[in-house]
């Protein structure tokens, strides 16, 4: 009896059906990236950030509910706390950079995100990086060099936005690996929508207008996107280990091309390929050898 409801309850592995809900789920991610510039048009884009954490809210309120809170329990508050405020920032940053900059762009500039990881595990967790993870990194900030052209003065204010929103997620990244040594995923996800929510609710009355339906259609997709592309990811997970998934993320980056030619027109440069392909290369690169190195260490363990 117990051996048929673990199989119930675990689905079997399988690799093919986890990589086309890793890849749903990065459709989903980049629509919402790319529609936020629709809802920006009548509101600003905290109220729009708001908007969205607040979709997300009631599409989780279910779980929380279905389990009479009990999975709200914490065991590290703060930590929840700060990885909500990362989230909200982090978001709300990127949400800026779509409004300033070509869509295709700012996706690139978002696959830098686990190379500020290794960054700030080296500066704040004090973890040693092996020559190859360092040549990884190095490499793939070459390539965000080649999307922003520094040496063309397109490097403004405004193409320091996507970086800056990487940087915050990857701290946020940082801080849900140590939340996950007493919380589970659900609980994570519940607190950081919930402090991402509170984060917003208190920057908004200072620019709120009453929106549009047209900023409510946009806040409630982005929110619905996002959450459904979350899902999508926690069940590709159980299909597939993350070292076969991580490369289907990549999948943003076509996706949001062509939606931002759909709805703005735009046309990715050449650079912008080049540069991502290059960001992407090393980000691949990087992974690969994280997920040898996991293997080795888990097979000293066993062995």
């Amino acid at each position: 009896m117990t051996t048929a409801n673990s199989a119930v309850a675990s689905p079997a592995p399988n690799a093919v059906l986890g990589a086309g809900l890793f890849t749903a789920g990065a459709a989903c991610f980049a629509t919402s990236h790319t529609i936020v510039r629709l809802g920006t048009v009548d509101v600003q884009a905290i109220e729009m950030s708001f908007l969205r954490f607040l979709s997300a809210a009631v599409l989780m309120a279910p779980m929380a509910l279905r389990q009479r809170g009990a999975v709200m329990r914490t065991h590290q508050l703060p930590f929840n706390m700060l990885n909500g405020m990362l989230n909200a920032t982090g978001s709300l940053t990127l949400i800026y950079a779509v409004i300033k900059l070509p869509v295709a762009l700012v996706t690139a500039m978002t696959f830098t995100v686990p190379l500020f990881t290794t960054i700030l595990a080296i500066l704040i967790l004090r973890e040693r990086v092996s020559l190859t993870r360092g040549l990884a990194t190095l490499l793939g900030f070459a390539g965000a060099l080649i999307v922003l052209r520094p040496d063309t003065g397109a490097a403004t204010w405004a193409a320091m936005l996507p970086l800056a929103g990487a940087l915050q997620i990857a701290a946020g990244l940082l801080l849900t690996k140590r939340l996950t040594r007493t919380e589970s995923s659900l609980t994570i996800s519940l607190h950081t929508t919930l402090w991402s929510l509170v984060v917003m609710a208190v920057a908004c009355p200072f620019v709120w207008v009453t929106p549009t339906w047209q900023a409510l259609a946009v806040g409630v997709a982005i929110g619905v996107t996002g959450t459904v592309g979350l899902f999508l990811w926690a069940r590709a997970m159980s299909h597939a280990d993350a070292s076969l998934l991580a490369p289907f993320d990549y999948a943003r980056l076509p996706v949001a091309s062509l939606l931002a030619y759909i709805a703005y027109g735009e046309v990715p440069g050449l650079w912008t390929w080049i540069g991502g392909a290059v960001i992407i290369g090393a980000a691949a690169w990087l992974a690969r050898r994280e997920s040898q190195a996991e293997r080795r260490r888990r097979n000293a363990i066993q062995g």
